[in-house]
């Protein structure tokens, strides 16, 4: 069956992708690991059990959507702590390269500009950028929301990137697994949006993967 093509991806200059759940799966030993330290963290800042801690971290990442705001809640400096864990986990022998996404976004610098918003650290980007077989040049844009102080879904981070690529949001979208972070983050600054591995009437588009992107700008 083939996809049916929306008129409006004629009209887009500008990439711009998420990195977790987007790009970039997370492993699951490797979160794991993280994991339990940020319930022992919530556990020695509230004096909880751990089963109170696993239900607070639940709650309070669904109210506001990222672990490091979490952290940051409690007092914790969320981006240090997960800079810290991440030096600590060798992704490289967790994750096996992805040859497709390589070639994927590869094929796509050649006719669109390419760019990406993370809420994370440069170098928890880099590291997992390296760990599938890309790396931070790729992309230009690069922003990674620690440096700016904000993160997604705030505008600001959004503007950032339209601003330094010199696109207009009518001609620009952004890829993203997370309704809440990425497609009402985008949205609100007027840019296209797909959500990848999922569906939700929120997107512009929804598609199954993120390989499917190349049968919507690659196939013309």
């Amino acid at each position: 069956m083939t996809m049916k093509i929306p008129d409006w991806i004629s009209t887009i200059k500008f990439l711009c992708f998420d990195l977790d759940g987007t790009l970039f799966q997370n492993v699951e030993t490797a979160w794991n690991a993280i994991q339990e330290q940020i319930y022992k963290t919530v556990m020695r800042q509230r004096n909880l059990s751990l089963t109170e801690s696993e239900n607070y971290v639940r709650q309070r990442y669904e109210a506001l959507g990222s672990s490091t705001k979490v952290l940051n809640e409690l007092g914790v400096d969320g981006e240090e702590f997960f800079v810290k864990a991440f030096k600590k986990i060798e992704l490289n022998k967790l994750v096996s390269k992805d040859e497709k996404i390589a070639r994927l976004i590869s094929n796509l610098k050649k006719k669109y500009k390419i760019g990406m918003i993370s809420n994370t650290h440069r170098s928890i980007a880099k590291k997992k950028l390296k760990a599938i077989g890309l790396s931070l040049k790729t992309f230009n844009p690069l922003i990674t929301t620690y440096e700016l102080n904000t993160y997604k879904p705030d505008p600001g981070p959004f503007l950032k990137a339209l601003e330094m690529v010199g696109m207009s949001p009518e001609k620009s979208v952004y890829i993203g697994d997370s309704v809440e972070n990425d497609i009402l983050g985008a949205k609100g600054v007027g840019m296209r949006t797909i959500l990848v591995w999922s569906k939700s009437p929120e997107a512009d588009l929804s598609l199954p993967t993120i390989y499917d992107l190349k049968k919507i700008f690659l196939s013309q």
